[in-house]
């Protein structure tokens, strides 16, 4: 019985993984799995957190699944065109063949053929789509996994769509709020070219002419014009150096968990990046919940879907403390990861055994809180932009001017 275990288990895919410790500390290795879903379940019973599978030996996984990354927009029309064919009884395999040909976004057409590909040869929908974390992040791995469980994938990703709306109506208020002050920025840019280039030169060789000097402020000014050649590609590329060291430094499962937990503790944008965070988590509990999911199943799947390092930890704590034999009121208490009004909820919903349905009034309520939060910052958006434009332009009115002003004591 053992050997032919031994056998089925040589069978398998291997993958190779990296998970995470509930302290934080940072696993890596291979192991034979029937998926990705099943590679986690294994990893839970270790008492590991999954982080990353790949299978081993995939090329095609790592040149497409790193090829890119896809726009929100482009990803949730494709899960609504998937979800429309799965509804009418369309088999998997055959709507993801309808849905390759996405000429407009070529790196989601090739996810899409080779996710196509996989499942055709027996793989699971959301073990494919593991194989591209850039264009199916781990939210649409955890639903398609949840749903395909429960048999009802096209319920899931109907509820998978509302949470992508949010995110995606999100983008949006903060890409309108930026367009003003964007276009304020642009404007600032030309105007300052042209004193610059052309307004300035001509004043400086008149008091050159005369024998005088530059007011300081206009001389600052135009040493600024002088080093701005050398200047600005230095700080661009300075600016992508810090970029590409700190994307190497945050490798470190340890160092990458202090900065999630000191971005959630910012002030404004700390306070958007957790409640979107419990708007996600409280939304895929009650997803998974109401699809028959055990408590301990759904809290693990759902610490699989967050990319927040610092929430991920502490949702992980609850279901182990869970598994120790506490109830989630003390568990949420004790890793602080809800407020406490959201956690008397929950504890309402655990005694009346209706957690479902008040995970999905938790997750409207921070729902709420997000858009108020987000509501303030884009009002402060603005005006801080249209500020910034009148100091910085009202500084440059005043050194173009001043040689204005002082021409007449030149020329005498």
């Amino acid at each position: 019985m053992a050997r032919q275990d031994r056998g089925k288990r040589a069978e398998m895919p291997l993958y190779r993984y990296s998970a995470r410790r509930l302290t934080g500390e940072k696993v890596t290795g291979e192991d034979a799995a029937g998926s990705v879903a099943a590679l986690s379940s294994q990893l839970s019973g270790e008492g590991l957190l999954l982080v990353d599978a790949k299978p081993v030996g995939s090329r095609l996984s790592w040149s497409i699944g790193r090829g890119g990354t896809v726009k929100l927009g482009a990803l949730m029309t494709f899960i609504r065109e998937l979800r429309a064919l799965i509804s009418a009884g369309m088999p998997v395999a055959r709507a993801l063949s309808h849905l390759e040909d996405r000429k407009d976004d070529p790196v989601l057409a090739a996810a899409v053929a080779s996710v196509r590909t996989r499942v055709e040869r027996g793989a699971a929908l959301d073990a494919a789509m593991a194989e591209h974390p850039l264009v199916f992040d781990r939210l649409t791995q955890a639903t398609v996994r949840a749903g395909t469980a429960s048999g009802n994938l096209d319920g899931a990703l109907e509820r998978l769509l509302s949470f992508l709306a949010i995110r995606h109506q999100l983008q949006r208020k903060i890409r309108q709020a930026m367009i003003y002050p964007i276009f304020l920025l642009v404007l600032l840019a030309v105007v300052l070219a042209v004193l610059m280039l052309f307004v300035l030169p001509r004043f400086s060789d008149l008091y050159l002419e005369f024998g005088a000097d530059l007011p300081l402020p206009t001389q600052i000014l135009m040493t600024a014009v002088e080093v701005a050649p050398v200047v600005i590609p230095a700080l661009v590329l300075g600016v992508v150096g810090v970029i590409l060291l700190g994307r190497f430094w945050l490798r470190v499962p340890s160092r990458r968990m202090v900065f999630d937990r000191l971005r959630l503790a910012l002030p404004v944008s700390g306070q958007v990046r957790r409640n979107l965070g419990l708007v996600q988590v409280s939304f895929m509990m009650a997803m998974l919940l109401s699809a028959g999911m055990t408590l301990r199943e759904a809290l693990r799947m759902t610490a699989d879907s967050l990319s927040n390092a610092d929430q991920q930890t502490r949702l992980a704590q609850v279901g182990e403390a869970i598994n120790q034999g506490q109830s989630l009121r003390d568990s949420l208490a004790q890793t602080g990861l809800y407020p406490a009004l959201s956690q008397s909820l929950l504890a309402a919903g655990e005694q009346a055994g209706d957690l479902d349905r008040m995970f999905a009034e938790v997750a409207a309520l921070h729902q709420e809180a997000l858009d108020d939060r987000l509501g303030r910052v884009i009002a402060l958006i603005e005006p801080a932009m249209m500020l910034l434009v009148g100091i910085v332009l009202g500084g440059v009115i005043v050194a173009v001017y001043l040689p204005i002003f002082g021409i007449s004591t030149v020329v005498q």
